[in-house]
């Protein structure tokens, strides 16, 4: 079905990329995003510059969403931005051309997101890959397997610890190999992971420490989840600490078509620890422990009974376990070994995250948490990152559920509640299906529409709905992310000038552009160091008011002396600076780096424009008759530029549909 889905997207992108042709009809966003209306260009300004703008803006919202670790909210954002571009409201004309290069190159990035961020539209429902499946592959148990059969005699400790362990650490020769793996080319999923880690760390060991588990199993999450609370592995184990939903469930965390509380990282993290010590009760080991919470007790079972012995390394070198789970242990241990000096393995200069801190609120009834972080005003994708386990965004009805809010808003919530009537605390009721009934039908009688009820409802086939089914239909005719406000309209128009504002709680950018009649783009190009997803109160914003009118300015981006360039696989700094025709020592002084930073794949770099050069990246796909020296003259660049950029050896060895990236 997903593969359908996918299939029948790209279609379309195509079908615009031929055609053109502008439809009326925009298509409803799925029930999750926030309810935050983009900035429509009122009148005067052109509808296709409009659309462009507001794509881009969505597709920022999209990268800010992955990095924050929403893929599903980033999924549904990227779907915006392309729809913005292929439902434009009027007759593309004269614009044409730049609505094809905008939509190719929207189409390049999205497809560069998937790349980068673990394939994010090949897996099911937003999730991303787990970090086992990416760190423990066939490739790397090989080498290991082999280390272990060669180095059998020679498995004692190597070397002084240079950090105390509260898990036995055997940094043998077959440890080694896993640390030199994840230090160099897998290092860029470890080094991701430790900059989340201390977003989860403090509360994993004040919980580890309460139930009597060693604290060094907190690491346990930076190969099986890379830290990433979406984190989904082949097996369908999900979360920080990749349960699967029968496991989860012996431990007391629901995972219904309502709540997974898998995802819900104090709830899983206890879960984890109560399940570790039931293990170790069991094994009396904690390699053992570790190889039954990868593969099941079970197997560790049998391994003891054929193999007669308790030992891992035994086990390993008969393959009396899974070759996962042979690799399993040893990646743990390099992983542990790194996370605790982390300098010393060559992750240096990393951006650890702030700890999520938050209060819980219990209610027992049903409660959105738009409509929740409205009545506290708080931006809803702040309330949603903290309760990712309400996969619905609403707790269940007669259900007591726990609702994360922001640390020390405790009170807030209970006051917020506290003014909703029950009515109003939800934005759907549910309906009894009829005979004669259908979605299309139900769509028109409530005012919504049949994707918005498919989507709240879970529904795959339309075409199996039965009598007495019960549905959730959102009430009026609202929308969870309407797509255009049409604003300003007999609004003065401000007078365009350069002013600072600070930002204050609830703020949204949406709300901020709105109040200076700029854009959001324009806002983002002035503040580099500015979250999307969360502007931080008291944060001084540099904008251009009434940007919006004024459209002889130059773009803000431009006016900085800079462009952004995002961080690919195999990247160096010396090869963007070449790449991008800059110095190195430039380069690192306008990003305040050093000879001896790393960066990490998805890293915003800085690129200082040169003087007559616009700083445009074109992403160009070639086609049937072109020639570089037709594509160089209409760029107005060289050939040998070109192949420079691309690294091509011969000017005459291109493919029709091959890309190009061209520096303008």
């Amino acid at each position: 079905m997903k593969e359908c889905h996918l299939a029948n997207r790209w279609a379309l992108i195509a079908l615009v990329l031929l055609s053109l042709h502008c439809t009326k009809k925009v298509p409803e966003p799925v029930a999750a995003i926030e309810p935050e209306p983009v900035v429509e260009i009122a009148a005067e300004p052109d509808p296709v510059e409009a659309a462009i703008e507001t794509s881009e803006a969505l597709y920022q919202r999209g990268l800010t969403a992955l990095e924050t670790n929403r893929d599903d909210l980033a999924r549904q954002y990227f779907d915006l931005a392309l729809q913005e571009l292929m439902t434009c409201e009027s007759d593309a004309g004269a614009h044409s051309e730049d609505l094809q290069y905008h939509l190719m190159h929207l189409v390049e990035h999205i497809h560069q997101a998937e790349r980068e961020f673990g394939g994010l539209f090949a897996e099911d429902n937003g999730y991303t890959a787990s970090a086992l499946d990416k760190l423990v592959d066939d490739t790397l148990v090989d080498l290991e397997l082999r280390e272990i059969d060669s180095n059998w005699s020679n498995l004692e400790q190597l070397g002084d610890q240079p950090v105390d362990y509260d898990v036995p650490i055997k940094t043998n020769r077959v440890v080694q190999s896993f640390i030199r793996a994840f230090s160099t080319d897998r290092g860029h999923i470890i080094g991701a992971g430790l900059e989340r880690s201390t977003r989860y760390l403090p509360m994993m060991r004040k919980v580890f420490e309460e139930e009597g588990v060693p604290l060094d199993l907190c690491y346990l999450p930076l190969i099986e989840s890379a830290y990433r609370n979406r984190a989904k592995s082949r097996a369908s184990a999900i979360g920080l600490w990749q349960f699967i939903a029968s496991t989860a469930r012996i431990y007391k965390l629901r995972v219904n078509w309502w709540v997974d509380e898998r995802m819900d990282p104090e709830a899983a993290t206890r879960a984890a620890a109560k399940h570790l010590k039931d293990l170790h009760e069991e094994f009396g080991d904690w390699y053992l422990a570790l190889c039954a919470y990868n593969a099941g007790p079970g197997r560790v079972r049998r391994a003891i009974r054929r193999g007669g012995s308790r030992d891992f390394w035994h086990m390993a070198r008969r393959r009396l376990l899974p070759r996962e789970t042979i690799g399993y242990i040893p990646a743990y241990l390099a992983g542990v070994t790194i996370a605790k000096n982390p300098e010393q393995h060559g992750f240096a200069n990393l951006d650890y995250q702030q700890p999520l801190e938050s209060d819980t609120l219990v209610v027992e009834e049903a409660v959105e948490l738009d409509v929740l972080a409205k009545a506290m005003g708080l931006n809803t994708l702040e309330l949603a990152y903290l309760n990712q386990h309400l996969i619905r965004g609403v707790s269940p009805d007669e259900e007591t559920t726990r609702i994360r809010v922001p640390r020390g808003m405790k009170e807030a919530a209970e006051k917020a509640l506290a003014t909703l009537p029950p009515a109003q605390r939800v934005s759907w009721q549910r309906y009894t299906l009829e005979r004669g009934d259908t979605l299309g039908k139900l769509a028109k009688r409530f005012g919504t529409t049949v994707h918005a009820l498919t989507s709240l409802n879970a529904i795959n086939n339309p075409r199996r709905l039965r009598v007495g089914q019960k549905l959730l239909i959102p009430k009026g005719s609202r929308r969870a992310y309407p797509l255009r406000v049409q604003e300003f309209d007999r609004e003065e128009r401000l007078e365009a000038k350069d002013v600072r504002y600070e930002v204050k709680r609830g703020d949204t950018l949406y709300l901020i552009s709105k109040r200076f009649q700029t854009t959001i783009p324009s806002i983002l190009s002035l503040n580099a160091d500015l979250d999307p997803f969360a502007p931080e109160p008291g944060q001084s914003l540099s904008i251009h008011q009434g940007d919006r009118w004024d459209r002889q300015r130059k773009p803000p981006s431009r006016a900085r002396g800079y462009t952004y360039y995002r961080v690919q696989r195999g990247d160096t700094l010396s090869e963007i600076a070449q790449r991008h025709r800059v110095g190195l020592s430039k380069l690192l002084r306008i990003n305040g780096f050093n000879k001896r930073s790393t960066i990490r794949v998805g890293q915003r770099v800085k690129i200082p424009n040169r003087s007559g050069v616009s700083g445009r990246v074109v992403t160009y796909r070639i086609k049937a008759g072109d020639t570089l020296s037709k594509i160089a003259a209409r760029y107005k660049v060289s050939v040998g530029k070109i192949m420079e950029w691309n690294r091509l050896k011969s000017q005459h060895k291109i493919t029709v549909g091959q890309k190009l990236t061209l520096y303008l």
